[in-house]
């Protein structure tokens, strides 16, 4: 007999939050990871960010498969909470979860040093510009 209905397809919004779902603890799990290898080695490595973005939008777009354009904000904004994140996880270490007092001086001491003026900056600017545009093309089927 022919099969009219697929009843095991997911609907716009179930796709929507399976991607919040899968979305959410990877953007937690990279921003971590990110904080380790950068303290480890001691320097800003800026290819990291890249990499965030793609593993982000690679993630977005193979479990949430949605057309939609809030499925490209919400890589955007996944991939912009995990850079920040791991920054601020690189400056403070662990402590801020034992602090948590410590969170907004440190967001402001990571914000500051994000649009302060020296090449290196701008060169990790224009890193951290195209993850976040590698995350919004790339986390919804087109």
């Amino acid at each position: 007999m022919l099969k009219v209905f697929n009843t095991n397809s997911l609907g716009q919004n179930e796709r929507f939050l399976k991607a919040v779902l899968f979305g959410i603890p990877l953007s937690l799990v990279l921003s971590i990871l990110f904080a380790i290898i950068q303290r480890l080695l001691g320097i800003r490595f800026s290819l990291l960010y890249l990499g965030l973005g793609y593993s982000i939008a690679y993630v977005l777009r193979k479990y949430g498969r949605g057309v939609q354009p809030k499925f490209a904000f919400l890589g955007l904004a996944l991939t912009f909470s995990a850079m920040l994140l791991g920054d601020i996880f690189t400056l403070t270490g662990f402590m801020i979860l034992s602090n948590p007092s410590i969170f907004v001086d440190a967001l402001i001491i990571t914000l500051n040093s994000w649009i302060s003026i020296n090449i290196n900056n701008l060169l990790t600017l224009l890193f951290r510009v195209y993850s976040l545009y590698i995350a919004y093309t790339s986390s919804r089927i087109i």
